[in-house]
């Protein structure tokens, strides 16, 4: 009897440390992830800005009166400087 308990006790030794063994990966992998995903943010931020001071910032974006009679087309002209 003393045996199969001894058995016992060591499977679940081992399951407990395959199990915090995959909790610490886990966790190492999170973070990671975590760092990654804070330097591509960063990255488009960085991008998305040289862009929208390359086209003029929202000083020369038009702003028309009545959006319904506003042409994509137009505000294409304005932003590049094309007649």
């Amino acid at each position: 009897m003393a045996a199969k308990k001894a058995k016992g006790d060591d499977w679940f030794s081992s399951l407990d440390a395959e199990l915090e063994k995959k909790t610490r990966e886990i966790i190492e992998n999170v973070g990671e992830q975590n760092v990654a995903r804070l330097e591509l943010n960063k990255t488009l931020i960085e991008d998305f800005w040289k862009v929208w001071n390359g086209i003029g910032g929202p000083a020369s974006t038009p702003r028309p009166s009545n959006r319904s009679s506003f042409s994509t087309d137009r505000w294409i002209r304005d932003v590049s400087g094309t007649p």
